[in-house]
């Protein structure tokens, strides 16, 4: 329903359940407005959900339009934020904070089986963490440290592919 960049989705959703929330509303590079809209897509048409409680951009995400988490992200720049969100079909909850506070990860999994690796910490990440629905747990690191990625799959059996490894660590 509004146009807006870097916003977080859950990964996991479906053609007729889709979640996205968070993102940037203004024009920038000067002009940022932190979105904490969240929208959800039945397959036809997107309709605005209940608002995360914190309004950020470049915010990662996981899970399903019922069983959602969002975590991370800028509230404003150079402001990375650590805060995570469960989203349960109706209204985003504020749960344990992620160890660090970084942006653009790539994140894969369920709301209580999730891992998000990489991102932007003010220099590149090869953190790799896993939520269990509760806490976070540092789990690994990625060989090459690196940011906007792309990553699907399970808790279990997931990839994280590409991503910027070199270059300004915005």
């Amino acid at each position: 329903n509004d146009g807006r960049y870097g916003i977080g989705s859950a990964r996991s959703g479906t053609t007729t359940a889709g979640l996205v929330f968070g993102g940037n509303e203004g024009a920038g590079p000067t002009n940022y407005t932190r979105s904490n809209k969240s929208e959800e897509y039945n397959g036809t048409s997107w309709s605005e959900g209940n608002e995360l409680n914190t309004g950020r951009d470049s915010v990662s995400g996981l899970g399903t339009q019922t069983a959602g988490l969002a975590m991370c992200g800028y509230t404003s720049d150079p402001t990375r934020v650590d805060e995570t969100e469960t989203y349960n079909g109706t209204s985003w909850t504020e749960v344990a904070d992620h160890p660090q506070n970084v942006t653009q990860q790539a994140g894969f999994g369920t709301q209580t089986a999730g891992i998000v690796a990489g991102g932007n910490t003010g220099s590149l990440s090869a953190e790799t963490d896993s939520f269990d629905g509760s806490s976070w747990t540092e789990v690994a690191e990625l060989n090459t440290a690196r940011s906007d990625s792309a990553a699907a799959g399970t808790s279990t059996a997931g990839l994280y592919i590409t991503g910027l490894k070199a270059g300004p660590a915005a």
